[in-house]
C-alpha cells in the first residue's frame, strides 16, 4: 500500500499492474501516467505487481508537499 501526504503524479516506468485498481503499464501511452488526488493520496492506496517482471514507479509531488525531506542547496556559480 502507499500513504502520502498530498497530491502527486506517477510515471510508470518499468512493468504492469493497479494502482488502486487502475490499470497501468509501462511505455503504454495512456496507461504509464496518473493523477493522484490528495483525498487519495492520503489514504492507502493498494498498489499490485500483475507482469512479470519488477514494477518500477516514480513519484513526483509538488514543491510544497513533503517540506521534511532533505533539499539540494540551489546551485550559484563561483
Amino acid at each position: 500500500t502507499s500513504v502520502d501526504k498530498g497530491v502527486y503524479n506517477i510515471l510508470v516506468w518499468r512493468g504492469r499492474g493497479r494502482y488502486d485498481g487502475h490499470e497501468i503499464e509501462a511505455g503504454n501511452f495512456g496507461w504509464d501516467e496518473l493523477l493522484v488526488s490528495h483525498a487519495k493520496a492520503t489514504v492507502p492506496i493498494m498498489v499490485e505487481n500483475t507482469g512479470s517482471e519488477d514494477l518500477m514507479i516514480f513519484k513526483f509531488f509538488g514543491p510544497d508537499i513533503n517540506l521534511d525531506v532533505p533539499m539540494i542547496p540551489e546551485y550559484r556559480p563561483g
